[in-house]
Parts: structure tokens; sequence; C-alpha cells
């Protein structure tokens, strides 16, 4: 599955985002998944009010999502020092309050297991779609 940001159509409004197979969230590796998020975040709060191009966010998972998963389990117990760690948690914790507080919906996705940071982004969601 291709990673990318689409806007689904000018009359439907709806940007649709495809999260990555993958671990946790809070792997170095996984640093621009969350830049995405933030972009999106930024397109949503730089609208005009009168004219609103997104209208609303679809978070789509296929599969599995879950940080049980041995190449971040090496990272966190190896590679990671702390103040990147708390970094990074600090910026999905951002992202989450802000996709809580967002004036559009953001809708999460899914078909799978939803475990650990991914089920954190879910949480933050106003809706949730399992398949």
């Amino acid at each position: 599955m291709k990673n990318d940001l689409v806007l689904k159509g000018e009359d439907t409004g709806i940007m649709v985002y495809r999260l990555p197979r993958g671990g946790s969230l809070l792997q170095k590796s996984q640093t621009s998944v969350l830049g995405e998020l933030e972009r999106i975040i930024d397109l949503i709060d730089g609208q005009d009010d009168g004219i609103k191009k997104i209208r609303a966010v679809l978070l789509l998972q296929a599969g599995s999502a879950h940080d049980q998963r041995q190449d971040w389990l090496d990272e966190v117990s190896n590679k990671v020092y702390f103040i990147e760690l708390r970094e990074i948690m600090g910026r999905l914790v951002t992202i989450a309050e802000k996709i809580s507080h967002s004036p559009v919906p953001w809708v999460y996705g899914f078909a799978g297991d939803c475990l650990g940071t991914y089920f954190a982004l879910l949480f933050s969601c106003h809706k949730v779609l399992c398949f």
C-alpha cells in the first residue's frame, strides 16, 4: 500500500491518509508519519472559516498495527535516547490533542489489530470504522 496524502475530490473535501504498516509511532523510522499528521493539522488550521476545503480527514490502516515488533523493541532497548523518545512522545500527544479538538471530523478506519501508539491515535479521532 502506498503511503500518500490525497484530497479526494474538490467537492467532497475528504483528505485521506494511508497509514504505513509498521511498528510504533515512537520509532525514529515513523517520524515521517507524525510529520504528515502535523502537516494535515496545519492545513486545517490555515483554512478560512468561510471556505473550508478540507471537511474531514480519513486515516486508513490496512493490516495490524502494534508496538510489539522486534525492530521497535531493539530500538527502544539499545539505540534510543530518553531525550529523543520524550520529544517524539510529546509530538504524538500534541497531535492527538489537536485531532480531538479539530474543527473538522477525523475518522480512523482499520482492518486488523490496532494496539499501542496506533490505538492512541485511533482514540483521538472523532469516529472509528472497523472493517
